[in-house]
């Protein structure tokens, strides 16, 4: 699992990347397999730096060389509330029982 990090953007709400990330050693078959997962994290100085959400991009959607857009909703999952596991995704909410 190769992890790569973009700048940090500071006092925005909007940030916007424009920064090209190249992954190296990617095979045919590491296309056709694997997925391009991005984290958003606000970092702090002072306190642990908290996640926003995540996306999720299939890798066989990309084309080597090629410049693609892509305009994706993060997904999050919330903290534990009491046993039940509630995930946000899109604009969807989705509750799961946790068992002992």
């Amino acid at each position: 699992a190769n992890k790569l990090r973009t700048k940090t953007l500071h006092n925005t709400l909007n940030p916007v990347w424009n920064e090209t990330l190249t992954y190296y050693g990617i095979t045919d078959e590491d296309m056709v397999r694997k997925t391009l997962r991005i984290s958003v994290c606000d970092e702090d100085k002072f306190r642990h730096n908290e996640f926003i959400g995540e996306t999720r991009i299939p890798l066989k959607k990309l084309k080597p060389n090629q410049v693609k857009n892509f305009n994706n909703c993060l997904e999050k999952q919330l903290p534990w509330i009491g046993h039940e596991e509630v995930e946000i995704s899109g604009n969807k909410q989705h509750q799961r029982r946790r068992d002992k």
